[in-house]
């Protein structure tokens, strides 16, 4: 089994802090991506094309503005989102890296892609 690492603009599910030092804040995504390659597997690496007109709803920066809205913005919040872009990037560019990386803006394009 080859796995898929589908991503979107945001960084999904972290391991919590108790099983991972807060510094490496890697998502289960990236974890599955490395242990795959641990085992000399193929990851097949799908991003959401950067033109692709995501919803803001569902990208990290929307935790900021929501909490803005609702009067709960705080140092802490701001930190927490801008780590989690920075990983995000980070994860982008190790899966560069790795092999086979394509994008796609909609789910058949998954099944279309074969650059």
């Amino acid at each position: 089994m080859v796995p898929l690492a589908p991503l979107a603009p945001q960084t999904g599910l972290n391991i919590p802090e108790t099983l991972q030092p807060a510094r490496l804040r890697k998502s289960i995504t990236w974890l599955e991506c490395e242990r795959a390659r641990e085992k000399g597997k193929s990851v097949l690496a799908f991003l959401v094309d950067p033109k692709y007109n995501w919803p803001e709803t569902a990208k990290e920066g929307y935790r900021l503005a929501k909490a803005a809205y609702e009067g709960k913005l705080t140092p802490e919040l701001s930190t927490d989102v801008k780590e989690a872009i920075k990983q995000l990037e980070q994860f982008k560019n190790w899966l560069n890296k790795i092999g086979v990386r394509a994008s796609f803006s909609l789910p058949p394009d998954l099944a279309t892609n074969r650059r």
